[in-house]
């Protein structure tokens, strides 16, 4: 049977309204558009810290292979097995990425993460136009918290932020755990850092956790700074995908509801 070659791309268009110092005002229709993804290929990372990951998980990466073989692409998987120390993992992910894979799309999936299939099609189908895509995700709390960041540096993001073609939010960092990424950003990532030796594996020194102003500054954080600066390459964030961050409890806040408010991210 011949494959179905046209991905059908949900989006959102955010009409920007108003704004204040708490928050933004803006209006959001959904629409879609076709993108042709034969041809594409796209390896998918998994740090698995514990080395559990949950059921749910595992069956939709077996959905979203069957997916991508439908649409003509070419998937790869790669995942990190029982390593604690967060930064070792995700350098050793981006090493195995770069060096032993050929795919032309790096996509960063976390183990606590639930999604569907067409969370990750509409994620990677716009990183054919945009370079650098997400959906982020709840923390693992009762009260909804993004880890969203702004180039005007807030969590409100004004007009300038709005993609008036696709409905993204234009970011400077977010959760790295449902993130697509073009190899040309991720080869430009290590042009200029150190390598060091772990475990007998070659890596280069890209992920850290620091602190700035008094505060802890993520692993995830400051990869995504350190693309913005250099690169000037965005994030480009999809309002619209609901994804559930596995916890005591799955938690599954919706980003449309609570971005721009200052408790919300």
């Amino acid at each position: 049977s011949s494959s179905q070659k046209n991905f059908s791309l949900l989006f959102y268009i955010g009409v920007y309204v108003n704004s204040s110092e708490e928050s933004i005002t803006y209006s959001v229709v959904s629409s879609e558009k076709e993108v042709d993804l034969s041809g594409k290929s796209v390896c998918v990372v998994i740090p698995c810290y514990s080395g559990v990951v949950p059921i749910e998980t595992v069956s939709n990466v077996l959905k979203l292979y069957i997916t991508l073989r439908n649409y003509g692409c070419i998937m790869e998987l790669i995942y990190e097995r029982e390593n604690a120390l967060i930064t070792s993992t995700r350098n050793r992910l981006l090493q195995k990425f770069l060096v032993d894979s050929k795919s032309e799309y790096l996509f960063w999936l976390d183990d606590d993460i639930l999604f569907q299939p067409d969370d990750f099609m509409n994620i990677f189908s716009l990183c054919t136009k945009f370079k650098l895509t997400a959906a982020t995700y709840p923390c693992r709390a009762d009260k909804p918290k993004f880890f969203v960041r702004f180039p005007n540096g807030t969590s409100i993001p004004g007009p300038e932020d709005f993609d008036k073609e696709y409905g993204l939010l234009k970011s400077n960092g977010c959760g790295l755990g449902f993130t697509c990424m073009h190899r040309s950003v991720a080869e430009k990532l290590v042009e200029d850092k150190e390598e060091y030796d772990d475990k007998g594996t070659k890596c280069w020194d890209v992920f850290k956790v620091c602190v700035r102003d008094g505060r802890i500054w993520g692993e995830d954080m400051n990869m995504f700074d350190d693309i913005y600066e250099k690169q000037n390459q965005p994030v480009w964030i999809h309002p619209g995908i609901n994804l559930k961050h596995v916890g005591r409890k799955d938690y599954d806040h919706k980003l449309l509801d609570f971005v721009g408010k200052k408790e919300g991210t």
